[in-house]
């Protein structure tokens, strides 16, 4: 391709509708400060990138949704003879001040442009890129990281991550009760304007009574939470119920997540759980033709608080609290997928039945589903 025609694809804007929904939050720098400044997550991708330098030195490196440029800086020292830094928001122009008062502005290159429609001369030997959501696969940025490694990646090239894996697990956390108490005075304030209104203004609202209800049960009590829970919440060991080869997966293999799974009770004294959590995470383990050197994993699971990522965890509740005592086995199946209201977010669905521990059937629960938003 021409410089000019590179150009002009390399000038591409995300659409006005998914810039103000999605694109526009990456734009400020309180938002690039908090991914930094977890230390966890920013720590992992420096020591996957700097203790397995071989992968890097002498190579051609694509950044994709580059942020402040810091994953392409870490690339660049550790060798890369060249980085592009892909980044569709303004804070490409932001990237290019770090890296150039970083004394880097001769081997990272800033391209403001979304991947799709990324122009390069040449293929890379690594992509590397923290596209990852709550839950994985919120945010739907991996659906750009694998459109850009199926253009630009040589044959076995490597994927930084190159794996990734969601995780479920039991849990106590006595939010159910303040969660269905919100619910309540939600439902009954409403009532209450219903109320007035008809009397202030002789206007009859109750025609939406049903309306706002599910709209009051949808928000409350079918949305997961973000927390960050401790060792102690867990009532069981978590289970890993997907895994996906970066390297290798496909658009199709994202659209939707479903397993089947077993959780186990352990807890002891435990007679019920609030629900489930889930998590995810990433291992850097190069590719079967360039493997590291030293694998680093990046969790974001429940643990200490020093532990804990700017992701945490989504906590799935159940009204009301399932049943489930010491001992107990819970056969589940999940379905996580992309909202048709919006494909940046997800749903999960899932089918619950509990074994007692003395073997007897426990509670069931059908097509139970929650908004992850």
């Amino acid at each position: 391709a021409s410089a000019e025609a590179g150009a002009m694809a390399n000038n591409e804007r995300p659409s006005e509708g998914d810039f103000h929904s999605y694109f526009c939050t990456y734009e400020y720098i309180y938002h690039q400060k908090q991914m930094i400044e977890d230390t966890v997550r920013t720590g992992a991708y420096h020591a996957a990138i700097m203790r397995n330098k071989h992968l890097f030195e002498g190579k051609v490196v694509l950044d994709i949704g580059a942020g402040t440029g810091i994953l392409s800086i870490f690339a660049a020292k550790a060798g890369a003879r060249k980085v592009y830094a892909v980044e569709a928001t303004a804070m490409a122009s932001r990237a290019k001040q770090i890296i150039a008062a970083n004394g880097l502005d001769d081997r990272i290159e800033v391209i403001r442009t979304m991947v799709e429609k990324l122009e390069l001369e040449e293929k890379v030997d690594v992509i590397i890129s923290e596209w990852m959501g709550y839950m994985l696969l919120r945010e739907a940025m991996l659906d750009s990281v694998i459109k850009g490694r199926e253009k630009w990646l040589k044959e076995g090239g490597v994927m930084f991550p190159s794996h990734a894996s969601v995780y479920l697990a039991p849990i106590r956390m006595g939010h159910h009760a303040r969660q269905q108490g919100q619910h309540d005075e939600a439902v009954e304030d409403w009532y209450g304007f219903v109320d007035e209104t008809q009397s202030l203004y002789d206007l009859d609202l109750s025609c939406l009574n049903k309306q706002f209800e599910d709209e009051t049960v949808d928000y409350f009590l079918q949305t997961s939470h973000w927390c960050e829970l401790e060792n102690h919440n867990l009532v069981g060991p978590a289970t890993k119920i997907n895994t996906l080869d970066l390297r290798s997966c496909s658009m199709d293999d994202i659209q939707e997540l479903s397993s089947s799974w077993q959780l186990q009770v352990t807890a002891p004294g435990t007679e019920y759980i609030d629900g489930v959590v889930g998590y995810f995470d990433v291992d850097f383990d190069g590719s079967p033709q360039n493997p590291v050197e030293e694998k680093i994993t990046l969790s974001t699971g429940p643990g200490p608080r020093a532990q804990q990522t700017h992701w945490g965890q989504m906590a799935f509740l159940m009204h009301p609290p399932l049943q489930s005592g010491a001992g107990a086995k819970i056969d589940g199946t999940s379905r996580i997928f992309k909202r048709g209201d919006n494909m940046r977010l997800l749903g999960m669905e899932s089918d619950i039945k509990v074994t007692n521990a003395d073997g007897s059937e426990g509670e069931q629960r059908k097509k139970v589903l929650w908004n992850v938003d």
